[in-house]
């Protein structure tokens, strides 16, 4: 894949949010991992997870929506910057800079889940990590001791909480 950005509510290069887990297969291959993940109480709760290493990305498709892509996560290593410039490893004030430079509203302090219960290794990973959002293009940054460690994106969300899916 050539160098691409991460576009909020959009996607990334031709993964588009709305789009099944088959097609984003037709656009990427065929992902390192695939499994299912149950999320809630009931049965519907569930997402078809696709992690693609080679390009530190997990994929997530609500299967309750039609299996559409609704999530699109980072892992360490990935080179996909998140608009023009905003990559991991810069550090909060940088972010805070090129946030403001990319008009992409207000940068609020998150509400990382404290009644998650963690396991031993998941809180020690989670030690230092400091959650932050972007809700006017649906855009959650984790920083870890100051330096962005995780980009998540979802797609729109209309003013009745469903989502708006990209045009192009």
């Amino acid at each position: 894949m050539t160098k691409c950005k991460l576009q909020p509510t959009k996607g990334f290069d031709k993964v588009r949010f709305g789009m099944t887990a088959s097609q984003v297969k037709d656009i990427l291959g065929k992902p390192d991992e695939e499994y299912d993940e149950q999320y809630g109480d009931t049965p519907d709760d569930l997402y078809k997870i696709l992690i693609y290493g080679d390009l530190a990305l997990s994929l997530s498709f609500e299967m309750s929506s039609g299996g559409v892509l609704v999530d699109i996560m980072t892992d360490e290593g990935c080179e996909l910057t998140l608009g023009d410039d905003i990559r991991l490893g810069d550090t909060y004030e940088e972010v805070c800079r090129k946030v403001q430079d990319a008009d992409y509203g207000p940068i609020e302090e998150g509400d990382l889940d404290d009644d998650v219960d963690l396991d031993d290794d998941e809180a020690e990973q989670a030690e230092g990590l400091v959650e932050y959002v972007l809700p006017e293009v649906s855009v959650n940054l984790w920083f870890k001791n100051g330096i962005l460690d995780t980009i998540q994106l979802g797609p729109e969300f209309g003013d009745d909480d469903n989502f708006i899916w990209p045009e192009d």
